[in-house]
This record gives C-alpha cells, sequence and structure tokens, in this order.
C-alpha cells in the first residue's frame, strides 16, 4: 500500500524539478543583475531532488522484504521499470526533434546513452547504474555502510571539483557527463540505506527543529560558496553536486524522515497526486516547459521580470502536464501496464 507523507514529499521534489529548469533562464542575464541573482540563490534552496529521489529509492529498498530473487532477476526488475517509461517517452521526444529538423537520426543512439534523448534523462541512468550495484550494496551491515560513506562522498566530491575547477576542458566537465556517473551521487543512495534500516523510534528522535535550523544554515553555506564561483562557472554556481548543495539535499533527507512522526495521517492531497506520478512528470515536463518559455518569452512583463518568469513558466507547465496526466488516468485506469510504461505509476 502506497503511503501518501513519501509521495507528498516526491511531489515537492518534482516541482523543485520544473522550478530548478524553468530557472535556466535567468542564466541569461548579466552576473550583476537582480535576475541574474534571483537564479542563484533561488537554486540554492531547491537543489534537493535528484538526491532526495535518489535517497528515497535507497530508503525503500531498505524498508522491503528481502525477497528470493537472484541478483539478475532482481536487477533486470528494477532496470526495466526505470527503462521501458525512459525508451518510450525518448521515442516521443526523439520523434518530435526529428519532424522539426532539430535532430540527426545518427545523434539518437549517444543521446540514449547519456539520458539526453528526454533532455534530463540523466537521472534515469544514474538510477540504472544504481539498480546494478544495490543488491551488492544491500548485502552490507549499516557499520560497513556508514564506513563508506565518507569515502563515497570524496569520490563524489573529488571528481566533480576535478572537473569542474582542474579541468574545465574536459568533456566530463560538461552536462550531462559530470553528473552522470553514479558515484558523484552514491552518498545518498548509502545514506538512505543506512536510514532505511533504523526504526521509527530512531527517526522520532531526530530534532525537526534543529534540522530545519539546520538546513537554512546550509542554504547560507551554499549561497556563499555559489557567489564564490559566480564569475567564472555559474553552472557550478547553481549546482547539485557542489560540497554545500550536497550537504543541504542531506539535510532535507533527514528532515524527510524527521518530519515522518508528523505526517502519518495519509491523506491525500495534490502534492502526494504529484508524487504517485512523479516519473512521469519528470520524463515528460521538458517536452512543455520548452514551449511555455518560448510562448511568454516575447511579453517583456514576464520575461523581463525574472521572479514571475519562472513561477509562472513553472506553474503552466505543472498545470499542462498534470491535465495530461489526468486524461491518461482517464484512458488507462484499468491499464496497470501502460501505466507503469509512461511513469504514472
Amino acid at each position: 500500500m502506497r503511503v501518501s507523507f513519501w509521495d507528498k514529499w516526491k511531489g515537492a521534489a518534482i516541482i523543485a524539478v520544473v522550478l530548478i529548469h524553468a530557472s535556466s533562464s535567468t542564466s541569461y542575464y548579466p552576473s550583476d543583475s537582480f535576475n541574474n541573482d534571483f537564479g542563484i540563490i533561488l537554486r540554492q534552496f531547491i537543489n534537493f531532488p535528484v538526491g532526495l529521489f535518489i535517497f528515497l529509492a535507497a530508503f525503500f529498498v531498505a524498508r522491503s522484504q528481502r525477497s528470493s530473487e537472484t541478483y539478475w532477476e532482481n536487477v533486470t526488475r528494477r532496470v526495466w521499470r526505470l527503462a521501458l517509461p525512459f525508451l518510450i517517452w525518448s521515442i516521443i521526444y526523439c520523434t518530435l526533434r526529428l519532424l522539426s529538423g532539430s535532430l540527426a537520426i545518427e545523434d539518437i543512439p549517444l543521446m540514449f546513452l547519456n539520458g539526453t534523448s528526454v533532455s534530463v534523462g540523466y537521472f534515469v541512468i544514474v538510477m540504472i547504474q544504481m539498480s546494478i550495484i544495490s543488491p551488492v550494496l544491500e548485502r552490507l551491515t549499516p557499520s560497513q555502510l556508514a564506513k563508506f560513506l565518507p569515502l563515497s562522498l570524496v569520490l563524489s566530491l573529488g571528481f566533480t571539483y576535478s572537473v569542474k575547477l582542474i579541468y574545465p576542458a574536459s568533456f566530463l566537465s560538461e552536462f550531462p557527463y559530470y553528473p552522470l556517473p553514479f558515484f558523484v551521487w552514491l552518498p545518498f543512495y548509502i545514506g538512505g540505506l543506512i536510514l532505511g534500516r533504523k526504526s521509527e523510534e530512531f527517526w522520532k528522535s531526530i530534532n525537526v527543529r534543529v534540522v530545519l535550523g539546520s538546513f537554512f544554515i546550509c542554504v547560507c553555506l551554499s549561497l556563499i560558496e555559489a557567489m564564490l564561483f559566480l564569475q567564472e562557472i555559474r553552472s557550478f554556481a547553481t549546482s547539485q553536486l557542489k560540497f554545500t548543495s550536497i550537504l543541504t539535499t542531506g539535510i532535507v533527507c533527514i528532515m524527510v524522515v524527521a518530519s515522518w512522526v508528523y505526517g502519518k495521517d495519509n491523506k491525500e492531497n495534490m502534492l502526494s497526486w504529484l508524487g504517485q506520478r512523479s516519473f512521469y512528470f519528470y520524463l515528460s515536463h521538458m517536452l512543455v516547459l520548452g514551449q511555455v518559455q518560448n510562448l511568454f518569452q516575447p511579453v517583456n512583463l514576464l520575461h523581463d521580470n525574472q521572479i514571475t518568469f519562472v513561477l509562472t513558466s513553472t506553474l503552466a507547465t505543472l498545470g499542462i502536464t498534470s491535465l495530461g496526466a489526468f486524461i491518461l488516468d482517464s484512458l488507462l485506469s484499468s491499464a496497470s501496464f501502460y501505466r507503469r510504461a509512461l511513469g504514472l505509476s
């Protein structure tokens, strides 16, 4: 049975995903402008969704009953659940791009491999990698995982800072390649396995106020680091993988677990509805967002004020994709396979 508490957090994360991609328009303004600064500041608050999704995936794995599946059965099941919706949405994206003349057929194989077939599909490629190594990690004890956690953090930061600061001309420093290796996100997966094996009593012992205060402190630190990198590497200033962003996302993950004691009523709302369909929204929203922003861009009243532009674009994108989800839900209400194939469940 689904628990709406977790779906609400997934819903919040998917809103943050759309906000992140909508705010990319702020990067086209001068570095000393209000619009540019707004984008930098906003990102420090909303850089958590991918890390949180990875954390929750591991968290649920740790909470689930051990199955009698073999390694290959386990991996095949997990990979297929990720790959099928990715393939379907990739075909939709690529077909539309081919029809518009903005895509060459010979580019498609690489786009499937690096996730750009759905624009921001790197997350799916990362999760497929996690699915392959997860059965091995699940065999480790909590104490072994706790020892491995700092090593994974050093590996993640070492790679990211090396390619961004020491080898900025390398293709690895560009999107989608620097967030593509599983090990840059591994601290969140290990953290999910560790906290997922803890009892609810342990979760209740976490002081939510302390965690919330820590979140705002980390956001401030993240903003300071962002401003230090702003002049030379703006993409790093807004990155989800710089040290202070990882720290902030880690606090959000702890906050989610700690707030469980306040959210067990299981009442559904719009956030939980979004969360139940989070994979659909992740895979489909870029198809809509670009068109929405192209439509709004000539409206100077919107575009010249990026706060209004970003928020309006986000709401419009969520509204249109939600309408699509309502229609698909109605059409496929009794077809569970096709719902899963589109990421709706």
